[in-house]
């Protein structure tokens, strides 16, 4: 194991390599090493039938196949659609053309991510005000009881600890699977070993006690994603947060996969021939977005903006970065690790060429900017982006878990511009 840990001049930088702009340069190749897994995961695919495949906090979209917007000699029914049918199109978006940022005039720190020493931070429900969630882990890996520590929200004044429900069995609770504050609260889904279904927990507004909203029964029971107004279960179904559930489970044979997506939840949902995305809202209203076939599946959304991957027979790939609202699109080319998603700005993290990349769908740019290896998570939300440690001996040791930094739209841009 290696240490992560250098210097923000006199006080402790976990994650970055630099606190200025000397260095040496980025390197303009796109990422193309194995993403690191998070004990918080947004993404499920719980059925194991046909359809969607891979995590989607932690799965690349393959290399684009060709410098056309739409793969040459992709079958018609191969193609990513709109929920009307229409092929979608766009102009190709290259991350090996990455701008470079730089740490301190760009890019700028705004605090560190506490720790526990020992453990390193997971990081989610980042917010533009900057506050937000994190969970203690061990530094050597998951399993129950002690690998699993804290869980607390950090704000501009202070952080507080929430307290899972009292008949939790720590020492079967395995993994976070997703935390966010919702309309009355804080939530989160607690998974245990043993097979045993995950269980929805809230602690209410004004309280740090969480409480179990709802005891699966079965595995299709249990919840999958959470949103604002609730959460979406394994079969489809929807759970409000007074623990009313609506709709009707999907077929045994249908494959689903639910990825969180700011206020809502997109859904990935396949039969034997085809797939549909769909933005799951609240009351469970339900948004078809795009259809395409077997093999299609979301990498990130933020409710407007959805990252598309179709795998085809062949071994290729595409990958889609979507405007849903004003259905346009462009075709992303090179690997893309995409972790977390605000406002069309993709979060990516290259491990062995150590930047981390931003995406911006919207102004169609790619930005980067070197830090240290070894990050485990990453997450965004306005011009904040929150990059955390990996595993690594002595993690937490002095307190800082990672960095919080201001991201502006368009850094590049005005750095090589400042008149801008």
């Amino acid at each position: 194991m290696r240490r992560t840990t250098v210097l923000w001049g006199a006080a402790a930088c976990v994650v970055l390599a630099a606190c200025t702009g000397q260095g040496p340069a980025d390197p303009a190749s796109p990422p193309t090493a194995d993403a690191p897994s998070s004990t918080v995961d947004r993404a499920t695919d719980p059925s194991g039938t046909p359809g969607p495949t891979g995590d989607g906090a932690t799965t690349p979209g393959a290399t684009g196949d060709g410098p056309s917007a739409t793969p040459s000699g992709t079958p018609a029914e191969a193609m990513l659609r709109w929920a009307d049918g229409t092929p979608v199109e766009g102009a190709q978006l290259d991350l090996g053309a990455a701008s470079r940022v730089r740490l301190g005039t760009d890019v700028t720190h705004v605090r560190d991510v506490p720790a526990e020493p020992g453990r390193f931070s997971l990081l989610d429900d980042l917010r533009p005000d900057g506050s937000f969630l994190t969970l203690a882990a061990d530094a050597g890996g998951t399993g129950g009881g002690t690998a699993i520590g804290a869980l607390r929200e950090v704000t501009a004044t202070g952080e507080r600890t929430l307290r899972p429900p009292p008949d939790t069995d720590l020492d079967r609770l395995t993994s976070i699977a997703s935390m966010r504050r919702v309309d009355g609260g804080i939530a989160w889904i607690e998974v245990l070993d043993g097979g045993a279904p995950r269980r929805l927990v809230l602690a209410p507004d004004g309280s740090s006690q969480g409480r179990a909203v709802r005891k699966a029964a079965s595995d299709g029971d249990a919840p999958a994603a959470l949103a604002r107004w609730g959460a979406v279960l394994l079969d489809g179904r929807v759970l409000a947060w007074d623990g009313t559930v609506t709709g009707e489970p999907a077929e045994p044979a249908l494959g689903l996969r639910h990825v969180e997506a700011g206020d809502d939840v997109v859904e990935t949902r396949c039969d034997l021939e085809a797939c549909e995305i769909v933005l799951i809202t609240e009351g469970g209203r339900r948004e078809p977005l795009l259809r395409g076939p077997l093999g299609m599946w979301v990498l990130v959304a933020d409710g407007r903006y959805v990252v598309a991957v179709v795998d085809r027979e062949d071994g290729t790939s595409t990958t889609w970065g979507v405007d849903t609202r004003e259905r346009t699109a462009v075709r992303i080319v090179g690997e893309l690790w995409g972790s977390a998603m605000s406002e069309g700005r993709i979060l990516a993290f290259d491990d062995p060429d150590a930047r981390v990349v931003v995406v911006d769908l919207a102004a169609g740019t790619v930005e980067q900017l070197r830090v240290e290896t070894g990050a485990h998570g990453y997450e965004i939300a306005g011009d904040l982006i929150a990059v955390t440690t990996g595993y690594s001996e002595g993690a937490g040791a002095d307190g800082d878990g990672g960095d919080v930094l201001r991201w502006p739209h368009g850094a590049a841009r005005r750095a090589a511009d400042p008149a801008r």
